[in-house]
């Protein structure tokens, strides 16, 4: 029998993913501080050079892969940043203009990475998944069960193996990071609905592919449900670094973090040896700067695998 653990935070609106979604115009003025500390330590005085690296890989995407889900302005925000940064070569205050540049862009990136939590579609979504997986795991014809089955019983579907109870009073101590293998698209929404319904965790902050958005019905859900979005065409220094520090800097902000190491689906379902190192030493910078500041609070990663099997069951009349 698979036990079923209370909400350890009863109130949604109390989750620190709820939270930082209600300050989200304040977070993002952070965040835009954090990055640009972390890029010119990094870059000195090259930003030009950053800059101008940026726009570059930032044209070739626009040219060779469009989304519909791309701002209208792309073509012309980008060649505005060239035309200011040209400009700024014959300035006296030309260091001043280039920071005021570098600011610009990540502020835009930042703004269109951070999501947003909503309490009211978190609990719509509750009834809708509970309503999804029971017919996605229901037995079809299992006696004395109607097709859609029940709550309970999907519950005892999902299996969950491990110390829950050491992991449930470590989030009265730190920020706990889960890093699951990643095995299909309904990974993060499973892991989710699992951790609320079976362990009685607050949600998570979790990476989604900017591709998902495409899709209105299904941008509407994950827009609202603490998913901060991951473009993976964009391959220039100043993006990867705001991407990279939404992780580390939620951390810090004291928001569990939901990613997969491996950045790409394993269909073996077996552990990566290969992993993004990237987001995972945001989440040890996280811990180094906390250290630094003379804070105790501790960050604490859990890796998780993800095993999925289907039961076919044979009717022979």
């Amino acid at each position: 029998m698979t036990q079923i653990y209370p909400h350890i935070i009863t109130d949604v609106a109390s989750w620190p993913v709820a939270k930082q979604s209600r300050e989200r115009a304040d977070f993002i003025e952070r965040l835009n501080a954090f990055v640009i500390q972390q890029l010119t330590e990094s870059q000195k005085a090259n930003i030009q050079d950053l800059i101008s690296k940026s726009i570059y890989l930032e044209n070739q995407r626009i040219k060779l892969t469009p989304w519909k889900i791309d701002p209208p302005d792309e073509k012309s925000y980008w060649k505005n940043i060239a035309t200011e940064l040209e400009a700024a070569t014959r300035r006296q205050d030309k260091e001043q203009v280039e920071l005021d540049l570098l600011r610009k862009i990540v502020n835009r990136y930042n703004e269109e990475i951070v999501g947003h939590f909503s309490p009211k579609t978190f609990k719509f979504s509750r009834i809708f998944l509970t309503s999804f997986f029971k017919r996605l795991f229901n037995k079809f014809f299992a006696s004395g069960h109607w097709r859609w089955g029940n709550k309970n019983a999907l519950q005892q579907k999902i299996k969950i193996k491990g110390n829950i109870p050491l992991i449930r009073t470590l989030f009265e101590k730190g920020t706990v990071v889960i890093l699951p293998t990643h095995y299909s698209n309904l990974d993060s929404i499973m892991v989710g609905y699992a951790i609320d319904a079976n362990v009685g965790l607050p949600s998570f902050s979790y990476g989604a592919g900017l591709n998902l958005y495409n899709v209105e019905i299904v941008a509407y859900f994950i827009n609202r449900l603490g998913a901060f979005r991951v473009d993976r065409r964009k391959k220039n220094p100043i993006y990867l670094e705001c991407l990279k520090s939404m992780t580390g800097y939620s951390i810090i902000d004291g928001v569990n973090c939901l990613f997969f190491p491996g950045g790409t689906r394993s269909r073996s379902g077996q552990t990566e040896d290969k992993l993004k190192l990237g987001l995972i030493s945001s989440v040890i910078e996280a811990q180094r700067l906390h250290y630094e500041q003379g804070q105790s609070k501790r960050f604490l990663l859990f890796p998780l695998t993800l095993v999925i099997i289907l039961y076919w069951k044979h009717h022979i009349s």
